[in-house]
């Protein structure tokens, strides 16, 4: 409903027998690697793990607006789901700008890896808008409204933005230099070796995944020596736009000692992981260069 022409209400079988999309997603919270900031920034301590990807399948939300006949005057559509809002926190909503939402890998999915949409995942209805930051993946999705301005929800204009400059660390922003998290930034993760694992001299292993929001990834650098020298990493052989790529290598460590494992990923833009993280004041986009540290012993 909202600025079109013909508001409706579709049912979930109804909704099936639209044209079906199938789009492979890195889904990663904004705040993943929160708690690496320094200072510390408030909400929750996320280190890696707030991130996944999984192949969705429904309906394209560009097939339902075009049913509705979006009016000119409308800009953005807003996403609300069926979960209700805990004691006195704000009701989750949020917006989607009119062309993202009109892309064709924008889907409204009702599958998530051939399967049925569990419910921890959104089921029956979940918004997928691939290569942004995963809260505008609104669950359990229940209504969807076409707007003429941005919504003024907490999770739209307060929460869920980012300094539009470069900012010190501790330093307050105010709202009007604050802007919408969007699309997530280059980055990578090292799954193998742990932090802290022991290994004779020899060959040491590393595999991860990197990944960049809308664009791909072209290539990820590895480094055993703090950073002095680097060495590409063999890339996995599936690569879709949204997903996260894998990638590996080898190390030939001859010495005892400790060393620093790293990754850096640079994306099909240019754009490389960064030495220093970007502080901002909720913490979101940590994408600093991926470390592990290892010992090796006789």
């Amino acid at each position: 409903d909202g600025e079109v022409e013909k508001p409706f209400t579709l049912t979930l079988d109804e909704l099936k027998k639209l044209p079906k999309a199938t789009v492979t997603v890195t889904l990663e919270c904004a705040g993943n690697g929160r708690s690496f900031y320094e200072p510390s920034v408030p909400g929750i301590q996320w280190e890696r793990g707030a991130v996944g990807t999984a192949r969705f399948t429904g309906a394209r939300l560009a097939d339902v607006l075009k049913k509705a006949g979006v009016k000119a005057t409308g800009k953005y559509v807003l996403l609300d789901g069926a979960d209700k809002a805990v004691g006195k926190q704000p009701e989750f909503q949020r917006n989607v700008p009119l062309a993202k939402a009109l892309h064709v890998d924008t889907v409204l999915a009702y599958e998530m890896n051939g399967e049925p949409l569990p419910a921890l995942h959104g089921f029956p209805l979940r918004a997928v808008i691939p290569g942004w930051e995963g809260a505008y993946a609104v669950k359990w999705l229940n209504h969807v409204s076409v707007i003429a301005q941005e919504h003024d929800g907490f999770f739209v204009k307060t929460a869920y933005r980012y300094p539009n400059r470069r900012v010190a660390p501790g330093e307050a922003v105010a709202p009007a230099d604050m802007e919408p998290v969007k699309g997530l930034v280059v980055k990578s993760l090292i799954h193998t070796p742990l932090e802290g694992a022991k290994f004779k001299p020899g060959v040491v292993k590393m595999g991860g995944f990197a990944w960049a929001g809308e664009s791909f990834i072209t290539k990820v650098e590895v480094s055993m020596d703090n950073g002095a020298s680097w060495k590409l990493a063999k890339l996995g052989k599936e690569k879709e736009r949204y997903a996260w790529q894998a990638f590996e290598a080898e190390f030939n460590i001859a010495a005892a000692g400790s060393y620093l494992l790293m990754a850096r990923a640079t994306d099909d833009k240019g754009n490389v992981q960064p030495v220093a993280p970007q502080w901002n004041p909720s913490g979101y986009l940590w994408n600093v260069i991926e470390k592990v540290r290892i010992d090796v012993k006789a």
